[in-house]
């Protein structure tokens, strides 16, 4: 859960800068928010591996307690 809300403070943290270059059409915001998808793109990737670790461990969890182990 961590991972997630790194990930959503992240993108609340890049929020102005989306609206300054949208809204008010300041360039120099562009370049913020162009390196700010590549952050996200890592952070999500994060996100994905986090989630597809916990799904193993949940699995596992559950095979151990249907087998009684």
């Amino acid at each position: 859960m961590k991972k997630w809300l790194k990930l959503k403070k992240f993108i609340e943290d890049i929020e102005p800068d989306v609206e300054k270059f949208y809204n008010r059409g300041f360039d120099d915001t562009g370049k913020r928010v162009t390196v700010g998808m590549q952050q996200l793109k890592v952070l999500a990737h994060e996100v994905r591996v986090d989630i597809l670790t916990h799904r193993k461990v949940n699995k596992i969890r559950k095979n151990r307690k249907k087998n009684g182990v």
